[in-house]
């Protein structure tokens, strides 16, 4: 199964590892510990007045330590060949300008200093070390890459960035030993006092990787493979049959993944024929500013329709108090035109509207009028003339090819002309088709009020394709409008005393596109919500600039994202 595809070029992956992924490093890598150390710097002889001073078990506690000016940098990152499956893992490198560490050095042992007398006696005095001071050995820069791998995690069901090893390089250091120190009274070699170079590296060496991989937590990021849309509709991004694929060719590397997209009301899943596994998009070339494309079917639409109708959100009531218009729903406004409404004159009347079954969406051609296409339109030559009439049809939808065919030629466009506009006019469309169950009650107070009973068979094109945030959860969603096409209006049945049936099919008509507003409400409700896309809690489409076009049975999109 798999109803939902991504694909995320080079640029794509870039942003994620410095929008999703290198604010977390970042953290982790800044509070890297500076560990307590003893340095046995052991015994030497040093510089000194007459025959010189040794100097014996000396020790150097550091301790207190951290990092003054540490400000780790995302840098870059780069897919490696490396992995299973190859092309899974990527180098990110973090760069930090100079820094210090901060100590309290505390030393320790013992001095023996020894004169020789103007007689030749030696004296010679014994003294306890005992000194503190601080202490800020400097680097100037650090470099730290993290190679990480993007995987699925099937116990836990998510989609996880997990570490496999660090490296961490400091460039040039200055150790910085206190200038009152004993250990700067070491003989380095004959005829220089220079602290040696084993001693200096001891006691300004930091094993930067080691300290960063004891904090570095095995998962970096983990991102739940579900969405949910609130009112116990959640939709499961578990990994779809392609699974995840990546490319390393240069200037077309990045990854691929397909999830299953199963939707599920309170446990229950969708119960619509699963269709053929939707393909992978294309990876977006490096060069392309949408770096990712997704693909999202029609299954996806329909379960969310599914999902709402089974959680009573296509059930709506229209009264005198929601509509625009009041006096639409009250029977003295009718009287005059339907007899049997004469005697309710102080009666208001209130409806019922509810899907009867779920709504289905259908990719089809069909032919749209609307200001876009009106400029098309307007370049075919010749078409000047024909423009004022062939304007009056803006705003209408076609199902067929015939249909619009017939308006124009009905407007006296010639059949040349006709012909020309239509192919201006077709495009990809979804359309969904429902039935509902209309019933309108007159509010007489009694326990059983006189009613009408309609089917309406509504057909809408899902119109104005957009992404947003759901308003129940973090879920980023593809979101649409709803924008009727037609509906036909058939009287059932009706327990108003005396009312002429043939009279009720034109007033459930009338009645109809007086409280249909109250109905839109719902599908605006569910195309607000939308379908959820998975791995995009936190991002945000950049919608202005993405490349949007439907396809045989899946919507396709390319874009950008922010933060």
């Amino acid at each position: 199964m798999q109803t939902l595809t991504i694909a995320i070029g080079q640029v794509g992956i870039d942003f994620f590892c410095r929008q999703f992924l290198s604010p977390r490093l970042q953290d982790l890598i800044r509070s890297m510990p500076v560990p307590d150390r003893l340095i046995d710097v052991g015994s030497f002889h040093g510089s000194g007045s007459g025959m010189g001073t040794d100097y014996s078990n000396v020790k150097v506690q550091l301790s207190s330590g951290h990092l003054q000016g540490f400000n780790p940098v995302y840098n870059s990152v780069t897919q490696l060949a490396s992995g299973t499956p190859a092309g899974s893992e990527f180098k990110l490198e973090f760069v930090a300008s100079g820094f210090s560490a901060q100590y309290q050095w505390h030393e320790t042992g013992k001095s023996k200093e020894c004169v020789q007398s103007i007689s030749g006696s030696v004296v010679c005095q014994s003294h306890n070390i005992d000194h503190t001071y601080g202490y800020t050995p400097s680097f100037s820069g650090l470099q730290v890459q993290v190679t990480a791998a993007f995987q699925f995690n099937p116990a836990s069901n998510t989609y996880e960035v997990v570490e496999h090893r660090c490296v961490a390089a400091p460039g040039e250091v200055s150790a910085n030993i206190p200038s009152s120190s004993v250990v700067r009274n070491e003989i380095q070699g004959c005829t220089t006092t220079e602290v040696s170079a084993t001693t200096r590296e001891a006691v300004s060496g930091l094993d930067f990787s080691a300290l960063i991989n004891q904090i570095m937590p095995a998962s970096l990021r983990s991102i739940p493979s579900s969405g949910n849309l609130g009112h116990d509709i959640l939709f499961e991004f578990g990994l779809g049959d392609s699974g995840l694929g990546f490319d390393t060719s240069a200037g077309r590397n990045g990854l691929q993944v397909g999830v299953t997209g199963r939707v599920l009301y309170k446990g229950e899943a969708y119960p619509a024929l699963v269709p053929a596994s939707l393909g992978l998009p294309p990876i977006p070339q490096a060069t392309d500013p949408n770096y990712l494309q997704t693909y999202v079917s029609s299954y996806s639409i329909n379960g969310l329709q599914w999902a709402c109708f089974k959680a009573g959100l296509l059930h709506t009531t229209a009264t005198t108090g929601n509509i625009p218009n009041p006096e639409a729903l009250r029977c003295v406004t009718y009287a005059a035109a339907v007899e049997a409404l004469g005697r309710y004159d102080n009666t208001d009347m209130y409806a019922e509207i509810v899907s009867i079954d779920a709504p289905t969406t259908e990719f089809q051609s069909v032919w749209e009028m609307t200001d876009a296409t009106l400029v098309r339109i307007a370049t075919i030559p010749g078409i000047t003339d024909a423009m004022p009439v062939v304007s009056k049809l803006r705003g209408y939808s076609y199902l067929e090819q015939k249909a619009l065919e017939n308006a124009l030629a009905t407007k006296k466009v010639s059949p040349t002309l006709i012909a020309d506009i239509v192919n201006c006019a077709r495009q990809s469309g979804m359309v969904m088709r429902q039935k509902l169950q209309f019933t309108v009650f007159l509010d007489t107070g009694e326990q059983t009020p006189p009613k009408l009973e309609f089917s309406v068979s509504r057909i809408d094109l899902l119109t104005n394709l957009r992404l947003g945030v759901a308003s129940a959860s973090t879920a980023q969603t593809l979101k649409f409008d709803y924008q009727k096409n037609s509906s036909t209006t058939t009287l059932l049945g009706t327990t108003v005393p005396d009312l002429d049936e043939e009279l009720g099919q034109p007033f459930g008509k009338i009645l109809w596109t007086v409280v249909e507003s109250q109905y839109d409400d719902c599908l605006r409700r569910m195309g607000g919500e939308g379908v959820p896309l998975p791995m995009m809690q936190m991002f945000h489409f950049v919608f202005e600039e993405a490349e949007l076009s439907i396809q045989q049975g899946f919507v396709s999109i390319k874009a950008k994202v922010h933060l």
